[in-house]
Parts: C-alpha cells; structure tokens; sequence
C-alpha cells in the first residue's frame, strides 16, 4: 500500500516508476491492500492516477475515478433527529438515542458513518473513498464483530463481499465479474486472480516485478497466465546476515529455489549478496544486481552545499524506529562525540515501527541528558532539507539489502560513518574517501573519526567534496543501464 509514511521499498518503487517513465517504458505500481486514501497519498508523490493500481480499485472501477464527494449535506438524516457536533465528529440522536455517527475528513468531506441499534450497538459501517464514493460497508454481528464486509463500485454496484469466522476474513466472493460470480478461499487465491486478469488483458506480455516478496509471492507461483516474474531482494535472504553461508535463510528464498520455473530473475541492489545466494544455493534462475534507487537529475547537477553552510556539527541518521537499524548504537556513538563537542546535535529522522523500541529509545535519550541535543523527528518527504542542513551521517544498522539512506546522503555531500555490515555500505562507502567503515559494534571508534572530522572542518569539506563526487553512479543513467538486459528480454518476448 502507498501510505502516507514510506518506508524504502516503496521509494524505491517510485524511483523505479519515474525512471521507467523517463525512458518511455510503460509501468504501473501494483498494490493488493485497501486503502480509502491511497490516492491522497499518490497527489503527495507527485503521481496520477494511472501510475497505481490497486486491487479493490481494479474492481471496483475506480483506478481513474474523479466524481463528485459526498459531503455531510448529502447525507439523509433519520427523521426527528438532532445534530450534536464533536470536532469532526456529527453525532444524531432521537431524545437521548444515538442513531448515527458521522465523521468526516478535515474538509467536511464524509469518511464514515457508523449507525447503531435501539441498544447502541454498532451495526453497520459505511466507509468512503477520499475521492468521495461508498467504497466499503462493514456489517456487525451482535457482538460487535465483524460478520462482513462489502464492496461497492463507483456507481453503487456491489463488487466484492467477504465474510468473517471467528474473526477470520475466510470467504471472499466477487460479484458479477464479467456475467460471472467468484468464490476464493483466502486473499491470496483473490490476489492470484487479479493477477491473472491484469496479465490476461495486457496486450504484450506482462512482467512482473515483484518488491514485497513474502506478501504476494505465493499468489505469483500459483498463476494460470503467462508473466515473466523478477524478485526483488531489498533485504537479506538469512536471518543472520553476517553468517549468509550458514545462517538460517528465510522462507522467500526457499519459495524462490522451489518454484524456479516461475522465476525469470532475482534481483539484488548489491553484487555481494548475489554472490552469496550463488555459492550457498546455484540457482538455476538469472540473477541481477540494479540500484534500489538512483538520484534525480536535478539532485545530480545541484550546486554543491558547503559544510560551512550546514549548520555546524549537525548529524543525522534517517531510518524508521526498528530493532534492524540499532539506534541504540548511533544514540551511544553520539553521546561520546557530545561529550567532546557540546555543541553538536543529532536529528533521527524516521517513522515509527516499533513503539515499544521508540518509548526505549527515549528513555536512553533521557538517561544520557542528551534530551536538547537529541532530537527524534517525524518522516519527512523532503529530504533535501534533511541532508542539506548536515554535516555528518551515523549509520549503525545490524543489516541492510542496500541502504538506500546512505546513497541519499553521499548524493547531498554529507559523509557517512557507518558499520561494515551485509549488505551495501562497503560496496557504497569509499572509505577514508567520502565516509568510513567500522567494525559492528565499534562505537568509540566511530565516535573518536568523527570527532576528529568535526573538529577539522576543512578535512570535512574536502570529504563532503568527495561524496558529491559519487554521484554519477547513482544516477538514473547508471541505475537505467542496469535494468536494461531485463527491459531488452522483455521486448524479445513482445
């Protein structure tokens, strides 16, 4: 789903899509979860309509819809009733009887509206779309659970109906698809069947790139149509990514080796990784190394940012709140390079995954009192103002597939210091060049570097110079080379 927070692989996706697009190469970003705000989401990522499409949209005849919006005068209210207003709340009662419950969005636009039984029970939910039509009516059993949902088409036609057991979402039914009713057992035998369609009705052969394997990787392998299937790997394939002849793989890896006929390809943004699956596993299937992301063209040809116009000793890390990124270690490397240079500060940039992790994450902060000098800041789209401000990037995950972050800051010329894990930062980072690399765990020694380049603001520069200077390789040129056998396969099928 394209939420609001992104995480890497979807700004990957998009990177992709735009590249594609460039060079005239026709590609659409695939998603299978509902969403009543996708498309609100897609104005902020400066994509249109036709750059998505979602399943329940695919059904429901919605991928372009542009039509009116319900708003709270639209709504028939029950005779004899009163309006009380609770913020964006719009509550009716008949006496002291709550009838129904209208919240709208920020707008005044409906988003849902909740009716109730003569005992105040919930009953039945009406959710719209952003873009204004009933999409979706929940249908309560007397528990208050959730019996069924259903779907409804932009004309009001009832599309899909799925049914609940025990709160399990067991039974999925599309209506009148094409003359014909559909019965599915699960989400993923539905998720098989729009694929089918989408390759059915493609007028060339359909090529499927495939990011978030564990979702969608079954309904891929149990097709009926003909696709060509490519698996991107943005993380590891083991559980411990620095033991990858030995360590436990993960299931989607397993999938991939037991289903290598429906595997045209395996992609990995590092060469490492790629190597390591070869030597462990000898697969049969192609395998890719391709950026998980390249720079734009205007970020390439920036005029470089002087350290001496960042704010001074400014670091940043960009990550969301997750045990994988180990905050822990850059919140404690930070607090040695404080404890030398009380001026400096720290920006983590990141949605939260974990809230668990993040309420620890604070409380570390607090025991270090470091709370005015550590500052947590919400997910941000504008990264230019992130890595522009910043003089040095802190990267201590325990494993990455890539580290698309680090690309990001190399590109904006802030250096990096960052463990030498698997998989990316060494194939990244020029050590001694434009960052350095640490062993796990090294955390006086990343501190001690990094107080030594903050307090020699002219070694910085020349090493922010340095990092400016890799950019070529992250261009869209670079990563557009790279996708090209894959493109030129795809045209030899056609």
């Amino acid at each position: 789903m394209l939420d609001f927070h992104l995480s890497g692989i979807e700004h990957a996706q998009i990177k992709r899509l735009n590249l594609f697009h460039e060079h005239h190469v026709d590609a659409q970003i695939l998603t299978i979860d509902y969403s009543t705000i996708q498309h609100q989401n897609m104005n902020t990522y400066k994509l249109n309509s036709l750059d998505l499409i979602n399943l329940f949209d695919y059904f429901q005849k919605a991928t372009n819809y542009h039509g009116h919006r319900t708003k709270l005068g639209d709504i028939s209210a029950p005779r004899g009733t009163q309006m009380r207003q609770e913020g964006n709340l719009f509550k009716f009662f008949r006496q002291d009887h709550l009838l129904m419950r209208v919240e709208v969005w920020h707008d005044r636009y409906v988003h849902q509206i909740t009716f109730y039984d003569i005992f105040n029970n919930p009953t039945q939910i009406d959710i719209y779309d952003q873009r204004g039509f009933l999409s979706q009516r929940q249908l309560l059993g007397f528990d208050n659970r959730l019996a069924q949902r259903l779907y409804y088409d932009i004309d009001g036609k009832l599309v899909l109906k799925t049914n609940f057991t025990n709160s399990n979402e067991n039974f999925f039914q599309l209506v009148n698809y094409k003359g014909k009713d559909y019965f599915f057992t699960s989400k993923q035998n539905l998720n098989t069947f729009f694929f089918d369609e989408l390759a059915k009705n493609d007028s060339q052969q359909t090529t499927f790139i495939v990011d978030r394997n564990f979702i969608v990787e079954s309904a891929i392998f149990n097709m009926k149509a003909q696709a060509r299937c490519y698996f991107y790997t943005h993380n590891t394939v083991v559980e411990d990514a620095n033991d990858p002849q030995n360590s436990k793989p993960f299931t989607t890896i397993n999938a991939y080796l037991a289903h290598q006929s429906r595997v045209n390809g395996l992609i990995s943004p590092t060469q490492h990784q790629l190597d390591d699956i070869k030597q462990r596993w000898h697969p049969k299937f192609k395998q890719y190394q391709i950026p998980v992301g390249s720079i734009s063209k205007k970020q390439l040809n920036a005029t470089p940012v002087k350290t001496s116009e960042r704010i001074p000793y400014k670091l940043i890390n960009v990550a969301r709140i997750h045990e994988q990124k180990r905050l822990e270690d850059t919140i404690n490397v930070f607090k040695l390079i404080h404890d030398k240079i009380p001026k400096a500060t720290l920006d983590i940039h990141g949605y939260v995954n974990d809230v668990p992790l993040s309420k620890k994450l604070i409380s570390l902060v607090n025991q270090l009192n470091l709370n005015s000098a550590i500052t947590f800041r919400n997910y941000s789209s504008d990264i230019d103002q992130i890595y522009d401000t910043a003089q040095l990037f802190l990267f201590t995950s325990r494993y990455e597939g890539y580290g698309l972050a680090i690309m990001e800051a190399l590109s904006h010329g802030v250096p990096v210091m960052s463990y030498d894990i698997n998989y990316g930062p060494n194939e990244i980072i020029q050590s001694n060049y434009d960052g350095f690399l640490f062993k796990q765990k090294d955390i006086s020694g990343m501190a001690n570097q990094a107080i030594k380049l903050l307090q020699d603001q002219s070694q910085l520069q020349i090493m922010s110079t340095h990092a400016y200077a890799s950019r070529p390789q992250f261009s869209n040129d670079a990563a557009w080379q790279a996708w090209l056998p894959i493109i030129n396969e795809r045209k030899e099928e056609n």
